[in-house]
């Protein structure tokens, strides 16, 4: 039993994040890594009873993101790992239907179980259709996703555009309808040759029995949802799992902290506002052209930006974020735009901590979305995260490893996550 092992692949960083943490509160100690440039896997070890892998794929085309799943499992003996876990979007972004077929080929799992579902959050499932507090997820803001834009509620439709396997739907009426019922239906399900099944979920009970079900078939199928199952599954991976649970990096209070928000989200405009009406922060503020253009003026731009923030964080902490503005031009690429922001965002705040007269160990980080922590972890130069804990549900935090500030606190949150005081309870914490 001391054996048993998951493996996570997650197609964001703070997706990876927030998943991981669902492990690492079962004392489970759970290394989340970046991959950087190279995209080479680490060495596997029994040292991380989870290993959660962010491909950094979310935002290619769908053809890239199987090719990039698909070469990094071959890096890996998935023998190893009786729990692999595909972390999706829990409003569907990316390309799940073709990073879902690349793992199926490669493990020897028969089916694969999934669903959005994240309830503490606001996510459910039910006749299909998911929704966002209660509104289907393709009349939310993230029908307008600049660059993963969900058109479709019905995840059974949306799925069968995106894989070549058979997509079958588990409604809420059956899912409740017993253990037994649940066991015969699904196996029939199985045998008539479909390979995903997408359960309604309402409730975190509803996670559970979807958790339970999985674990008592052999093999085990592959578990594809977002933290919420990943939440239920952890508990049954940290209850077959023998020998002292891990000591968890916990959230200790900082001096100096960045907050770095890419995020384009509602939300996390929200939740800086919030913050920044709350806490006396220093706030920096760039446009998008300063981080797209490549002219004397926009470089001249981001290096007074950088010498800004550097001098606020000697002094404190500080807020660097992305204005509302939008760029417009007829051949611009709205992705492009978006990752030249998530880089510049990267390098100001990497270049910031080595102009500071900081001790790079002592700064805490707080990235807000997916694309945003990863430029900033790469210009860092991390080669992981051991994930801590969840000290907001939906928020991780943990330990940078490698890098120019390895054993700096660092915690992640997707955009669109989190109630508006999100931040300002982060902050809280970091501030004692």
């Amino acid at each position: 039993m001391s054996s048993i092992r998951c493996l996570v692949v997650a197609d964001d960083l703070t997706g990876g994040g927030d998943t991981g943490a669902q492990f690492a509160a079962k004392g489970l100690r759970t290394l989340l890594a970046t991959l950087g440039v190279s995209r080479r896997a680490p060495l596997d070890d029994k040292r991380w009873p989870v290993l959660v892998l962010n491909t950094h794929s979310r935002a290619l085309a769908p053809r890239q993101a199987y090719q990039r799943v698909a070469d990094l499992l071959t890096q890996l003996d998935l023998s190893r790992f009786e729990v692999i876990y595909k972390k999706i979007d829990s409003t569907l972004r990316g390309n799940i239907g073709s990073e879902i077929d690349a793992l199926l080929e490669a493990s020897p799992r028969a089916v694969g179980f999934l669903t959005p579902a994240f309830p503490a959050m606001g996510r459910t499932v039910e006749n299909g259709i998911l929704k966002v507090r209660g509104v289907p997820v393709a009349e939310t803001e993230i029908f307008r996703d600049p660059v993963c834009p969900v058109t479709e509620s019905h995840v059974v439709t949306l799925l069968q555009r995106q894989t070549i396997h058979r997509v079958g739907l588990v409604d809420l009426p059956l899912l409740r309808r017993g253990a037994a019922a649940l066991r015969e239906a699904v196996a029939r399900r199985i045998d008539a040759g479909e390979k995903l099944l997408v359960f309604d979920c309402l409730e975190r009970r509803d996670l559970a029995v979807i958790a339970e079900l999985g674990v008592m078939l052999q093999p085990t199928p592959l578990f594809i949802g977002s933290a919420g199952l990943a939440e239920a599954l952890a508990t049954h991976v940290s209850a077959r799992r023998s020998g002292r649970l891990a000591a968890r990096p916990s959230v200790t209070p900082a001096t100096h902290v960045v907050v770095v928000c890419g995020s384009a989200s509602e939300v996390s405009r929200r939740q800086l506002a919030k913050l920044g009406q709350n806490l006396d922060l220093a706030c920096v503020e760039i446009q998008p052209a300063i981080a797209y253009r490549r002219s004397a003026p926009a470089r001249a731009a981001r290096r007074t930006v950088t010498r800004t923030v550097a001098e606020a964080l000697d002094a404190g902490s500080v807020i660097l974020s992305v204005s509302r503005e939008r760029m417009r031009g007829a051949n611009l690429d709205e992705r492009a735009v978006a990752q030249a922001v998530a880089d510049a965002l990267g390098r100001i705040t990497t270049k910031a901590v080595s102009l500071s007269a900081i001790a790079p160990a002592e700064v805490a980080f707080v990235l807000t979305g997916g694309d945003t922590a990863m430029a900033v972890l790469q210009a860092l130069g991390t080669e992981g995260v051991e994930i801590g804990s969840e000290p907001v549900e939906g928020i991780m935090a943990g330990r940078l490893r490698g890098g120019l500030c390895s054993d700096a606190q660092i915690i992640t949150k997707a955009g669109a996550f989190g109630g508006d005081d999100a931040l300002l309870r982060v902050m809280r914490m970091l501030k004692g």
